[in-house]
This record gives structure tokens, C-alpha cells and sequence, in this order.
């Protein structure tokens, strides 16, 4: 099916940017695929802008400008499906043309084109004599399958109180102490260029990027310092290159910090179950990994813990 014309006016006197479209002050926009379509429909923005007392933001149908309550419904491409009046929606966290995908294990590490097999499992069986605390990382393959994380389970058996928390997490980039080089260390985490005047050395077969992940807004939602081209032949990257501006789309990390807390310290007692529901998604970033972290409470001694995670992705296979 053809996509229909939008267009978007920007009616205001400054710039604005909808879901990283930059739309000049009385110039218009139109846009060009569903996925465009998808990303500008549910710009929290652009939404604000059409619903002003005073718009800033009009939908066009190619002919006519529409009103608030039609150009939002024409854009998101809402009919009123009840002849009372109420509209038929669907709610959903999941970016259109991504697909729900429930698992229990990673992708495999060593193959970028290898989705839901040869991962790590995510489950396992705390015996007394091991660690207090214990960590399991899994990673999901992204450079060429956009993936998403919603929301996930846990279950526990002959747990007392021990505590489970989830965070996202970068693969690390090997470096060592260097003199005159292009790499600084910001923070005693962050690898970030330099103007031959680094204190740190890296291998160029040594570099691990890890992507910088897009908001709801279809933005960055944080700063990166390199760029670089994906070759989808050889599965590796080329033309890596500094962006001192922090615009780039890839960071190298020296340590696996938190990137981001989704799930605290959540306590476990006797044998149980769990559903981390949420409305939310939020993208998963190349080689970015999802970290599970067991803290037995008391006196060390076995148990038994699961999880399996919901994910938006492109591909399932």
C-alpha cells in the first residue's frame, strides 16, 4: 500500500525538530515512508504543537490543512471505528514494524546474523559454595536488527530474600597507557578522542563500539564521540572516526558501567514469580548488554533463578 501525502507545517517563527526531522521556520516537510510516518505520529512534540491554542504545527493531506482533532487522527492514521463516536485504538509500546519476541536466552556473540540461538541461557543455579554475588550478561545482536526491550519475568525457587537487579551495560574496548595518541580517558570510563596528545593507547582491532540508542523522539538520547560505517559484507566496521562534537553514533567504554537501572533490587523469598510489566520500550544500542546481578542475603546456600525478557525487534531469525 502507497503512503499517503503528510505534510508537516511548521507555522511557528523559530525551527523545530520532530523525531529528528528539522523543519524550518514557515517551511513544510513531507513525509516519506511508513516509518517516518510511525516515528512523527507519536512525537510527543510535534503532538504538542498541532494541539496548541495557537498551533505551531499543521498536518497537511496534500490538499486542505487540518484541524487539531483531523490532522492528528489523519497522521496516525485513526478512523472512528464505533457509530457512537468512540475510537477504536490499540495500545501498544512496539514500533511499528518491529515484532514481539519473548525469550529466555542472548544472541550469539561471535555471529552479528545470528538471532535467538548460540546466546548465553538466563537462568541459573546459585550453589552455597559460590560467590555472594554473582553477574550474567547477556547480549542481543542489533547492528542489523533494531531491538527494543519492554518488559520481562523472573522466577525464583528457595530464594531468603535475595535480591535481583538489571542493568544495561557496554562491552569494553582493551586499551593500555600511551604518549602523543588520538584517545583520552574521560571520567576512568569513557574513550574519547584526542588531538594527538592522548594518554591512551588502542589496537585498532581492539575497538568495541557500542551504539548510542534513540529516544522515544527517534533522537540520541545520549552524547557519542565516534562514527563509523557498518560494512554488511565483511561484518565489520569501517571508517571509524572521531566526533568531537558529541554527535557521534558509537562510544568505547574501558569499564562496563551502568548505562541504565531497570530493575532494583528486587527481593525473592521461598519460590515465586514476577512479571515486570511496564507500557515502556526502550531501544537496545550495539553491543550493548543486559546484566543480571544475584545478591544472596544471609547465610550463602542454593537456589534456583529464571528469566525470560519481552523484546520488540525487526527480525526473530
Amino acid at each position: 500500500m502507497s503512503l499517503k501525502t503528510i505534510i508537516i507545517k511548521n507555522v511557528d517563527t523559530v525551527d523545530h525538530t520532530y523525531a529528528g526531522q528539522l523543519i524550518v521556520a514557515g517551511e513544510e516537510h513531507t513525509v516519506g515512508d511508513k516509518t517516518e510516518q510511525g516515528k512523527l505520529a507519536y512525537s510527543a512534540l510535534l503532538n504538542q504543537h498541532i494541539w496548541d491554542s495557537t498551533p505551531k504545527a499543521i498536518i497537511n493531506d496534500g490538499v486542505n490543512d487540518l484541524d487539531a482533532t483531523r490532522g492528528d487522527k489523519y497522521i496516525k492514521d485513526i478512523e472512528l471505528g464505533e457509530p457512537d463516536g468512540r475510537i477504536v485504538v490499540h495500545q501498544t509500546s512496539r514500533k511499528r514494524g518491529l515484532i514481539t519476541y519473548f525469550t529466555g536466552c542472548g544472541d550469539d556473540e561471535m555471529d552479528e546474523t545470528n538471532i535467538g540461538s548460540g546466546g548465553q541461557m538466563i537462568n541459573a543455579h546459585h550453589l552455597a559454595t559460590d560467590m555472594m554475588t554473582q553477574s550474567y550478561t547477556v547480549y542481543f545482536n542489533t547492528i542489523e536488527n533494531e531491538t527494543h526491550m519492554h518488559e520481562g519475568y523472573l522466577q525464583w525457587k528457595d530464594a531468603l530474600n535475595d535480591r535481583m537487579t538489571m542493568e544495561f551495560v557496554p562491552k569494553t574496548t582493551a586499551t593500555s597507557a600511551g604518549t602523543n595518541t588520538m584517545y583520552n580517558l574521560y571520567g576512568g570510563y569513557l574513550v574519547v578522542p584526542a588531538a594527538g596528545d592522548g594518554t591512551l593507547d588502542i589496537n585498532n582491532m581492539d575497538r568495541v563500539l557500542v551504539g548510542v540508542p534513540l529516544n522515544e523522539e527517534g533522537v540520541q538520547a545520549g552524547a557519542g564521540y565516534w562514527d563509523a560505517d557498518w560494512n554488511y559484507t565483511t561484518k565489520e566496521f569501517e571508517n571509524i572516526t572521531a566526533n568531537g562534537s558529541g554527535t557521534g553514533k558509537y562510544n568505547m567504554f574501558t569499564v562496563a558501567v551502568t548505562l541504565e537501572r531497570f530493575v532494583n533490587k528486587i527481593c525473592m523469598l521461598g519460590s515465586g514469580f514476577i512479571h515486570l510489566s511496564t507500557s515502556d520500550s526502550s531501544m537496545v544500542g550495539h553491543n550493548m548488554g543486559v546484566k543480571f546481578t544475584l545478591a544472596i542475603m544471609g547465610t550463602n546456600h542454593d537456589m534456583w533463578w529464571n528469566s525470560s525478557l519481552t523484546l520488540h525487534r525487526r527480525k526473530t531469525n
